[in-house]
């Protein structure tokens, strides 16, 4: 037997095999919008386009469910520095005013005291406020806001190709690997089949 009789099999098996897969890989995606095949009556479209509303629908409820709840979200925002940038801003609105709306024959010890004493009342009330209000939003947030609804809507109102862009940047990697997998895959089962038909040839 040539070396034709060894190569050829495998070749066309990894050929095969490697088309099968680039062909399942891009019809994930194409055709992007449903083609109707006459004589089988069969509308034909990709799995991602056809499933566009589900998946849209299922990556909201997983980011709200398991990766994002608003609860914790708003939590976060109370926790940053606002409360404080929020105090130094009004310190500063105080002393301004202060020092350009008191008479000028005040003398300074007197306007600093002023200014420290409204400082103290205004934080006291800031702290109260604060709090009260970030309190508020999380219990009125909840109610009002869906993140997973946010989500949903957005990747809905995505265009298609937009869609296919974004999961070809994240997974691009991945599908080639499942692509150069069906021709390996392929190619040793030509290898196989060569050798099932050696040995029985041979008996």
């Amino acid at each position: 037997m040539g070396w034709l009789y060894w190569i050829i099999p495998p070749l066309i098996g990894a050929l095969i095999g490697w088309f099968t897969n680039y062909l399942a890989v891009k019809m994930l995606f194409r055709p992007l919008q449903p083609v109707r095949i006459p004589l089988l009556n069969y509308v034909l479209q990709g799995v991602i386009p056809k499933r566009h509303q589900e998946l849209a629908k299922t990556i909201g409820r997983v980011v709200e469910e398991e990766l994002v709840c608003l609860e914790d979200l708003l939590g976060e925002v109370k926790n940053l520095n606002l409360k404080k940038e929020l105090k130094n801003s009004l310190a500063m609105i105080i002393e301004k005013r202060v020092k350009e709306k008191f008479p000028h024959f005040l003398p300074t010890s007197l306007k600093f005291v002023l200014i420290d004493f409204l400082r103290e009342a205004i934080f006291r009330e800031v702290d109260k406020f604060f709090d009260h209000l970030m309190d508020n939003l999380i219990n009125n947030s909840k109610e009002k806001i869906s993140i997973g609804k946010m989500v949903e809507e957005k990747v809905a109102n995505f265009e298609l190709s937009q869609l296919e862009k974004i999961i070809l940047d994240v997974a691009r990697n991945e599908l080639k690997h499942i692509e150069i997998l069906g021709g390996v895959l392929g190619f040793l089962i030509g290898i196989i089949q060569v050798l099932f038909i050696y040995l029985l040839n041979s008996s």
